[in-house]
């Protein structure tokens, strides 16, 4: 059996050695900062965001206020009064097509503390950024909740705060639906019954917003009128029957309400404003299946009943799907 010369064994040793010498932490740290209105909405990226990053450790160091967070500025856990303001790095905007609005800085260190301030909503955030060996480029997408309850909270690695929350102020309101069987005949209310209504509000205007079909009214889907691909699908209050009444506890002024009538498949929403420190309001809204129309508006509602929608442009407007065999 042969082996190897001494001096190629020695050469191997040196060139993996070499290899082993080649291992940094050095990346270009691109930060995407997004926001998000309200739960279920599509995240948009903040506008003049700003991000920095120190040789510290969270463990040791935090951002005290939203001031400092702007300023970039952390502070001692152990001595309040012992600040500092001297990032290793510090965001610039990104120039490259597609990553408008996201930050960019070059960290050279394994792990360092890592802070973003959101201008837009007086939010912040900060973690403890570790960098993976030899990676020319680390993507993070940030996204605030202004929504969020609490001063603060953590998800992922990040910890956001909100140094001007308050507590919401709740009333509560009740949804009062009646329906009118047949043209002149009397105006009933509904059963007090989950079948028979569903009822909630979103913190929306309806300039903005709108409802895009009947099964989006029933499972609490909203659609922007600027862009249709934008929805929200979490309503910020939703009522439910309590004897004699649909009750909901509202925490925004301007809401859209939303009323659905199962049984007609039809389907009611308006903006509404309510004073939160004042007393509850009823949402009065009236079902008339007898007018066979699409849309009508009445007292602010707009009334919907899908199964009139003319979906071919040929054919007259309130005829049912099932009558335009019919039609002449």
């Amino acid at each position: 059996m042969k082996t190897k010369p001494i001096h190629i064994l020695v050469l191997a040793a040196l060139l993996l050695a070499g290899c082993f010498e080649k291992v940094a932490h050095d990346t270009i740290y691109m930060l995407t900062p997004k926001t998000q209105a309200a739960s279920g909405d599509t995240e948009r990226v903040v506008e003049g965001a700003r991000t920095y990053a120190f040789a510290a450790d969270t463990a040791s160091w935090f951002v005290a206020s939203y001031d400092d967070a702007l300023n970039g500025v952390i502070t001692s856990r152990t001595d309040p009064s012992a600040k500092r303001s001297d990032p290793i790095a510090t965001g610039q905007p990104v120039a490259t097509e597609g990553f408008e609005g996201s930050l960019e800085m070059r960290l050279t260190r394994p792990s360092q503390l890592v802070v973003a301030a959101d201008p837009e909503d007086r939010l912040y955030a900060y973690t403890q950024q570790k960098v993976a060996e030899n990676l020319p480029r680390t993507y993070v997408t940030l996204t605030f909740k202004p929504y969020r309850e609490g001063r603060t909270y953590k998800e992922g690695n990040w910890v956001f705060c909100n140094d001007f929350y308050t507590p919401p102020v709740y009333l509560d309101c009740t949804v009062v639906p009646l329906r009118q069987a047949e043209e002149g005949g009397p105006t009933e209310p509904f059963p007090v019954s989950s079948s028979a209504i569903r009822a909630y509000a979103f913190a929306a205007d309806t300039t903005l917003w709108r409802i895009a079909s009947y099964t989006d009214a029933l499972n609490g889907v909203i659609t922007s009128k600027l862009d249709p691909e934008q929805q929200r699908q979490n309503p910020e209050a939703t009522a439910y029957p309590e004897e004699t009444a649909y009750v909901m506890s509202v925490s925004h002024s301007q809401l859209m309400v939303v009323v659905v009538d199962r049984a007609s498949s039809m389907y009611a929403y308006s903006q509404q404003t309510v004073d939160l420190t004042g007393p509850g309001v009823a949402f009065e809204v009236t079902f008339r299946p007898w007018e066979r129309k699409y849309l009508y508006v009445e007292e602010g509602w707009r009334v919907v009943d899908d199964a009139f929608r003319s979906e071919n442009p040929e054919t007259p407007a309130g005829l049912r799907p099932a009558d335009k065999l019919t039609a002449r």
